[in-house]
């Protein structure tokens, strides 16, 4: 069963796209929301044909700034004010919209962000290796799978987790309880 939808940060999308494994979020996501900044960001860092062709094919959805209600652009205005000092402009931008949209699972590999957004929303932070644990505990990849696009991603990293997968994968249990609560609970 793949999930509706959740949103990104840049980080893990051009990790993916570098890695040439984006697909990969279709396992278990219908659709990946992310904000504008994010596609900006992207973009300019990738030369990701896989990018613009999973956009046009619409399982990753650009959502503009001008395109929302002005309810939701006073919200967001709001969520970006109070967390200027905190977080990054990519985080902050996907927590906002993640926020206001309702979307409750949020890809991001930085710890810092990942702290303040668990402990101010209701949004779950996931890095991508515990994208690829949970896609393992679904049987959606098999732990083989699961650790060679892992280490394929390892491999671009200026900083990787230095990890071996099979440790992650005991590592994430709780992570992986709280997002198949959340998924289950949507």
């Amino acid at each position: 069963m793949a999930y509706r939808v959740c949103i990104s940060d840049a980080d893990v999308l051009i990790n993916l796209i570098k890695a040439e494994c984006i697909e990969i979020l279709r396992l278990m996501f219908e659709e990946v929301v992310i904000p504008e900044k994010i596609r900006e960001e992207v973009s300019q860092k990738t030369k990701g044909q896989d990018f613009n062709r999973a956009i046009q094919a619409g399982w990753i959805r650009v959502v503009s700034f001008k395109d929302l209600s002005p309810v939701q652009k006073a919200a967001i205005e709001i969520f970006n004010t109070s967390y200027r000092d905190a977080l990054d402009d990519g985080e902050r931008h996907a927590a906002a919209l993640a926020n206001e949209l309702g979307i409750r699972i949020l890809l991001s590999n930085d710890k810092g962000a990942r702290r303040i957004i668990e402990h101010n929303t209701g949004i779950h932070v996931m890095s991508h290796w515990e994208y690829l644990v949970w896609c393992v505990s679904e049987d959606k990849l098999s732990v083989d799978e699961g650790e060679s696009y892992y280490k394929a991603v390892e491999a671009i990293l200026d900083r990787p987790v230095g990890s071996e997968f099979k440790t992650l994968m005991k590592r994430a249990k709780d992570v992986i309880d709280e997002v198949k609560r959340i998924t289950t609970a949507s």
